[in-house]
């Protein structure tokens, strides 16, 4: 399988059915989890799909409770969840039962859409704001805003998902760039340069968008 890796939590045989055909009709490489404590160390992946039972909640704290693994979940609710859990910051909610199909669509929508699909609307990074379904960044609160291109709001989206650990130069362009074939080889460096001369201070000595030994990482967050 070629298309993304997304990681995927179902309680039973035949939930694990449901998700994975799914995922096989997008061509995916599914990665089982087997419990809540898998959660922890996630921050990578580029999706979740997540069928919590009782574990799940009781878990204290983790990546379960994580505004940005919750920004790239789709959780899928039972009948057996309490109307008091807290279902907010997921990228969707779906309720179960549902058919391979919809799960399907939703699916195709979240990667047709790109990693704004999942945004919040609002992102703090240090003294900064990033507004990413607007196309905005505002280097203080009340200060002027700068209009980001489409490609720079993504390349700041998956840096900001991919958390501390920051990407490499090819798992970036992968996940900006959406797998395409034949990307040239500086359109990362290109794109990024012109995103540092808009966001930073001083884009030759940049503070917000870093490389660390060959990873990009967003400081601040």
């Amino acid at each position: 399988m070629s298309g993304p890796e997304i990681l995927y939590y179902a309680p039973d045989a035949a939930s694990s059915r449901l998700v994975e055909t799914a995922l096989a009709a997008l061509d995916a490489a599914p990665v089982k989890l087997k419990d809540s404590k898998e959660l922890d160390g996630t921050s990578q992946a580029e999706a979740c799909l997540i069928w919590p039972d009782a574990d799940f909640w009781t878990a204290p704290g983790g990546a379960f409770y994580d505004p940005v693994f919750r920004s790239k979940t789709i959780f899928l609710k039972g009948e057996s969840l309490l109307d008091s859990a807290d279902l907010s910051g997921f990228s969707a909610v779906m309720d179960l039962p549902l058919r391979a199909g919809t799960l399907i669509d939703k699916l195709r929508q979240y990667f047709k859409s790109g990693p704004v699909y999942a945004a919040p609307e609002e992102i703090m990074l240090g003294a900064a704001l990033f507004y990413p379904r607007e196309l905005r960044f505002l280097a203080e609160k009340e200060g002027p805003a700068v209009a980001l291109t489409e490609k720079e709001r993504d390349i700041l989206l998956v840096l900001y998902q991919a958390g501390t650990p920051g990407l490499e130069r090819q798992a970036l362009l992968d996940q900006v760039w959406a797998y395409a074939q034949g990307v040239e080889t500086h359109t990362l460096e290109t794109h990024i340069y012109r995103l540092r001369q808009k966001i930073e201070a001083d884009p030759a000595a940049p503070k917000l968008l870093v490389n660390e030994d060959g990873v990009y990482k967003l400081a601040g967050i």
